[in-house]
């Protein structure tokens, strides 16, 4: 059965504000600790790809959209696997996260652009059809 997620609250003894948090390991490594106070999305996923090479990846990141429309992609964590890795999660609060290892800003106009392209060679494709 499911809980709702509790939403994210300040400390009781500090004045830091602590957010939904991954603390993650892979083999048993160090642990990570991922998340973001103004996370709209924080994601964790292991994936695979039935091609020859048998692509086994996982991934931490997470999205922060901001009241402009901008947002703002971070990831914490890409690591290829292979058969046998153990991956851990545990969801924690914390007020200290790691630094994401990478940053990137989608433009609120450039994101638009990029949907009318795509619904432009939809409609050319679909339309085009007998």
């Amino acid at each position: 059965m499911s809980r709702p997620c509790p939403e994210p609250r300040r400390s009781t003894d500090r004045e830091e504000y602590l957010a939904i948090c991954f603390e993650v390991s892979v083999n048993g490594g160090p642990a990570l600790v991922a998340g973001a106070e103004d996370a709209a999305v924080l994601s964790a996923i292991l994936s695979y790809v039935a091609n020859p090479a048998g692509e086994l990846e996982f991934t931490v990141g997470a999205l922060v959209a901001s009241s402009d429309g901008n947002r703002e992609h971070l990831s914490w964590l890409r690591h290829q696997l292979a058969v046998g890795d153990r991956v851990a999660i545990r969801v924690i609060e914390s007020a200290a996260a790691a630094r994401p290892v990478e940053r990137v800003i989608q433009n609120r106009l450039d994101a638009q652009e990029k949907e009318r392209e795509y619904y432009d060679r939809l409609r050319r494709k679909y339309e085009s059809e007998p």
